[in-house]
């Protein structure tokens, strides 16, 4: 305890950063033979049935000083209202854009796919600049949505538009 209590002058601070600075971290994040989910027992047949259950396993053994676990309590399951089998409900992008998080960043438009009319979106590209990790997929999607409110199109990063229904529709949602 009095170690923690112990303040750091400015050349302990950096002499500890070169040290640091010196070793390479090697997670293997790109080797795929070895880093991947099926290795980590995740999904069909594994002893975990999503990658959020695996990272949470590794939580469940700690707890604050008070006993409290370490990682908190879930608020809001959106697994549990939204993931039926391994795809993601619709309605997720719905509730996550128009009553939660997204709210702020919904957008009156005027814009029509396949005849349809999309007066709202939620325009994410610009986050698409942001830099990522080699191996990681880029962040950014522009996300239009029915009167409704339900999603029907995104527009990528690149300028392709993917349709609700499309191959590629569960990838490029929220």
């Amino acid at each position: 305890i009095e170690a923690m209590n112990h303040v750091r002058s400015p050349s302990e601070i950096c002499l500890s950063g070169r040290i640091v600075n010196m070793f390479a971290w090697h997670d293997r994040i790109n080797q795929t033979v070895i880093n991947n989910w099926a290795s980590a027992s995740v999904g069909p047949g594994g002893v975990y049935a999503r990658k959020k259950d695996w990272i949470l396993s590794n939580w469940e053994p700690y707890t604050l000083a008070d006993e409290t676990p370490a990682w908190p309590q879930v608020e809001v399951n959106w697994a549990q209202y939204f993931l039926k089998g391994d795809l993601w409900e619709d309605r997720l992008e719905q509730a996550v854009a128009f009553g939660n998080i997204g709210t702020h960043r919904v957008k009156v438009v005027d814009k029509s796919a396949d005849g349809e009319t999309l007066p709202f979106a939620v325009h994410l590209n610009d986050l698409s600049t942001l830099n990522v990790r080699s191996g990681f997929a880029r962040y950014g999607a522009d996300m239009y949505f029915t009167r409704e409110g339900m999603p029907a199109l995104i527009v990528t990063p690149d300028g392709t538009e993917v349709r609700r229904g499309s191959r590629d529709w569960q990838y490029w949602k929220f």
